[in-house]
């Protein structure tokens, strides 16, 4: 009889200890899937500008069958498999052009600074028709050359064939300085134009006599572009480019120093970086967040450059922190005795979040999100079966997220569509009910024990 009416108890408890859609003010839905795997949703700015940065007060519920349940999910952080980044061309100034005795012509070409080794070589004239020899050497002083290609062909088969030849790979290298030998700059082409002229031979016949015309001309370069190899980045994070509203942006005179503050909407920044057009110039910098009222608190120190003399052209205006979800950041700026560093605005990135969970086709999700009560706390579900899923690659279905909307069943007193059952009152008695069970049983067993004693 005891575990009878503990049962009943308990059973009537524990609705009332499970989330409650009325306790989440606002709605959005979520596209169907179409096929069975995991179903992914971005998180994206209207989302975090509501949701606690624990995600506490956010619920993912599917529909299936005319049948409502809310459904386990995870928020895993969305990571980029490794990349191949193409070639790129690498920034290079000429610095001698000779032509040597034997009719060669001789071109010395140096890579700005922190460029790196070229591993791909292009010649770009405009001119057709030929045939041309070429030797690449590589240095890092312009003194010693060491030879990286000798006797390469260059050519153009414009005569016969749509076909052109003018790059050369060159061997894996780290020189900054590379001399380019082509053979024979100045040759004699053939002219097309044909001269015909009829003749009467010996034996009676009809002969001809062909001439051409023979024209001399010099092989002009358009320029010599080197290449970078491609680039393995390996798999990392994703990030992405979150906007953030400049609010305020001004000189504190006493201070000695810019001060910049910009509102972000409680989107997951891991970095700032200053729009300005002064150059010459190295500040230290510090990002932070509020703190108190009117107070501010230190999230990351750092420096900001940007150097443009002579062939120097380097910069680094970004600042990385540690992951914030805060509504505002305030970049101070040290200008000490300098003028003051004119910033035109603030960028912000971060990282890029997914939830994740479960799909067939014909069920329908929502996203329920955003609560003032202080009662509802982070769901523990059993997600291992949606871990395993992700290990064993099953197929990830992107899904779109509608426009939010407000929850009609938000309640946020939760008492107004509660049974009587329900009433926080009633809960309160039912425990304490509970309670007085649990210790008439208890005493009960130990004067039992007691008396056998005895």
């Amino acid at each position: 009889m005891r575990v009878f009416i503990l049962t009943v108890l308990l059973t009537a408890i524990a609705p009332m200890m499970r989330a409650d859609e009325s306790r989440f003010q606002f709605v959005r839905e979520v596209s169907a899937p179409e096929a069975e795997g995991i179903g992914s949703v971005t998180l994206d700015e209207p989302l975090y500008e509501t949701i606690a940065s624990d995600y506490r007060d956010l619920r993912v519920f599917r529909e299936r069958e005319g049948e409502v349940v809310e459904w386990p999910y995870l928020v895993e952080r969305v990571s980029r498999g490794a990349v191949k980044a193409p070639s790129s061309l690498l920034p290079n100034e000429m610095v001698s052009s000779d032509e040597n005795p034997d009719g060669s012509i001789e071109t010395v070409v140096q890579l700005k600074k922190d460029a790196g080794g070229a591993v791909r070589l292009r010649i770009e004239t405009p001119l057709r028709d030929f045939e041309k020899s070429v030797d690449v050497y590589g240095s890092l002083d312009k003194t010693n050359w060491e030879p990286l290609l000798e006797g390469e062909l260059i050519f153009d088969r414009e005569r016969f064939v749509d076909f052109r030849y003018t790059e050369l790979k060159l061997p894996v290298n780290e020189f900054t300085s590379y001399k380019v030998v082509i053979a024979n700059a100045t040759d004699e082409q053939r002219s097309s134009v044909r001269e015909v002229t009829e003749a009467i031979s010996d034996r009676d016949g009809e002969s001809r006599l062909e001439k051409r015309q023979v024209e001399t001309r010099n092989f002009r370069i358009n320029a010599l572009s080197f290449f970078s190899a491609p680039v393995h980045l390996p798999a990392g994070r994703d990030e992405n480019d979150y906007p953030v509203a400049l609010i305020s942006n001004g000189v504190n005179e006493e201070e000695k120093r810019t001060e910049v503050v910009v509102e972000a909407g409680r989107v997951p920044l891991r970095s700032l970086t200053v729009a300005t057009g002064d150059a010459n110039f190295r500040r230290d910098v510090r990002v932070e967040v509020p703190a108190d009222e009117d107070q501010w608190r230190t999230l990351k120190r750092g420096v900001i450059h940007r150097y443009r003399v002579g062939d120097v052209d380097e910069e680094n205006l970004t600042v990385r922190f540690d992951e914030g979800r805060s509504d505002r950041y305030r970049l101070v700026i040290e200008n000490r005795d300098s003028p003051p560093l004119q910033v035109g605005g603030i960028s912000g990135t971060g990282e890029v979040y997914e939830v994740r969970f479960l799909a067939q086709p014909g069920d329908r999700f929502s996203l329920l999100y955003g609560s003032d009560s202080t009662e509802v706390e982070s769901p523990q579900y059993d997600v291992a079966a949606i871990q395993r899923a992700i290990k064993g690659e099953v197929a990830m279905l992107p899904l779109e997220l509608k426009e939010p909307a407000a929850n009609p069943e938000y309640d946020p007193d939760n008492k107004a569509k509660l049974s009587l059952l329900e009433q926080p009152w009633v809960l309160w008695v039912l425990i304490g009910a509970v309670v007085a069970v649990l210790i008439r049983v208890l005493f009960t067993a130990a004067k039992q024990v007691e008396e056998v004693g005895e």
